[in-house]
């Protein structure tokens, strides 16, 4: 699906891809598999949900997942990954990426520059600097 021409894109279309599936345009993303801070989920349980927090949602993550990454690509993007919030021996295979694009490169550098904070593993307890 294309959009009308677009006058500030030099009269081009512009290509708008759309899902067509259980989920919509939601199938269409960057295979990223992620969760909230801890912050996040410890405030579940603050709202009156009992054992709804951070340690016991993480037991679950851990055993559903195992996390294959190679440490000297991860270091090459700043990453450096906390094997203790990650599971090692399950069936569903995450791993990290064996490149990075350009553009993606170029944010975490300008990042860096402005002195944005990154978190070193998203997927870890961290959740700000």
């Amino acid at each position: 699906m294309f959009s009308t021409a677009q006058k500030e894109a030099n009269g081009r279309p512009i290509f708008l891809p759309r899902g067509k599936g259980l989920g919509g345009s939601t199938l269409i993303n960057v295979m990223e598999l992620t969760r909230a801070s801890s912050v996040e989920y410890d405030a579940i349980e603050e709202l009156g949900n009992p054992g709804w927090n951070w340690n016991e949602f993480l037991k679950y993550f851990k055993k559903s997942e195992i996390f294959v990454y190679s440490p000297q690509e991860a270091e090459a993007y700043g990453m450096h990954f906390d094997d203790n919030a990650h599971g090692s021996d399950r069936p569903l295979k995450k791993t990290f990426p064996r490149c990075m694009d350009t553009l993606a490169q170029l944010a975490l550098q300008t990042a860096d520059i402005l002195g944005i904070y990154r978190n070193p593993d998203p997927v870890g307890d961290a959740c700000s600097g």
